[in-house]
């Protein structure tokens, strides 16, 4: 699994270094741009050419190569808008996923800034670990449980980044790596 992660990142770096890969990708600068306003806590614009899915995760395996250079080492990933509800509320249609990264996990006890985002969000979660690569040969939700290899409950601080005045999308969600 660490290694089909790792390959997701080296190819969304061979993007972020190759001058317009897809049409809609954002440029090298715009990807600058998002990280810079992440880091300063600052809301966003969605990138407004993205008009894709492919478009989207292009945008988004730039940013995540990027922002992992601040967050270290790949630690999973995340699904969002994994509920049909939660899909209708936000009129996205489908679930999708984003990168997670070793210094995004804080231990039990830590101390966090109010205002630790652009758009802080707070919600109750929890983490699947994989045991083994079998997981992808289950054919039933016991046979999946069979290759996890513990549950863990958390609470997730995310960061929604784009600015209150801006729809939230699909790929406007996709694009920014899903708050993570």
């Amino acid at each position: 699994m660490k290694t089909g992660f790792v390959s997701n990142l080296v190819l969304a770096a061979s993007v972020l270094t190759s001058a317009n890969a897809f049409a809609g990708c954002p440029t090298k600068e715009e990807v600058l741009s998002y990280v810079a306003a992440y880091a300063n806590r600052q809301p966003v614009a969605p990138i407004a050419h993205i008009k894709t899915t492919m478009e989207a995760y292009c945008a988004q395996g730039m940013v995540a190569a990027t922002i992992g250079r601040r967050m270290g080492i790949p630690a999973g990933y995340k699904a969002a808008y994994t509920s049909d509800s939660v899909q209708q509320q936000s009129g996205i249609k489908a679930p999708i996923r984003a990168f997670l990264f070793e210094h995004m996990f804080l231990q039990d006890g830590a101390v966090i800034e109010a205002n630790f985002g652009a758009r802080p969000q707070v919600s109750a979660d929890l983490i699947a670990v994989v045991k083994d690569a079998y997981i992808q040969e289950a054919r039933t939700p016991l046979e999946v449980l069979e290759h996890i290899s513990h549950v863990v409950p958390f609470i997730e601080l995310s960061d929604a980044m784009l600015g209150e005045s801006h729809p939230v999308t699909a790929f406007a969600m996709i694009a920014t790596n899903v708050g993570t």
